[in-house]
């Protein structure tokens, strides 16, 4: 049985606190939880698996032993300030953080034998600075600027797998 969760949030606030320099600040946030559909089939029979075995040649039904699952979750906070420092010449500042992470559960021996899981996680941070001088003289217009980036990323992948009948 397919069944979805999800939810989200985006908000932005501008403020002004001088004639010349605006701050603006994003925030973001979205959530899920699933349970999902599963499509595999089994085309042959399996000493380990009766439920399995009687749905063969059935393709609108499926068997597994693990209840399929993905979970999500991502959020972001942003600061942008525009500074001007005089009417030919502005200082534009962007700083922001985002966080992600997933978590995915899947029966993969495609039987209702409790013969093998997989599950797949990520967790990801990143944070970004950009800064820009940007002119606007009568005969020179130039951006200048610079900017860093850094993303750190955790990734497990894990196959369970029972152990042979024969062992």
């Amino acid at each position: 049985r397919y069944d979805a969760r999800r939810a989200g949030l985006r908000a932005q606030l501008r403020v002004l606190p001088t004639t010349n320099l605006e701050a603006i600040t994003r925030l973001d946030y979205s959530e899920g939880n699933e349970r999902l559909d599963y499509y595999d089939h089994t085309l042959a029979p399996s000493p380990l698996a009766p439920l399995s075995n009687s749905i063969i040649g059935d393709y609108r039904k499926t068997a597994v032993d693990t209840p399929l699952s993905n979970r999500t979750k991502l959020w972001g906070i942003a600061q942008e300030f525009n500074l001007e420092l005089n009417d030919a010449i502005a200082l534009k500042s962007l700083t922001a953080y985002r966080r992600s992470s997933y978590d995915l559960l899947l029966d993969t021996d495609g039987t209702d034998a409790p013969v093998q899981v997989s599950r797949q996680a990520e967790t990801s941070r990143q944070f970004s600075q950009e800064l820009n001088l940007v002119a606007n003289f009568d005969r020179f217009k130039g951006v200048a600027g610079a900017y860093y980036f850094y993303d750190l990323t955790t990734t497990l992948a894990q196959t369970f797998i029972a152990p042979s009948i024969a062992t």
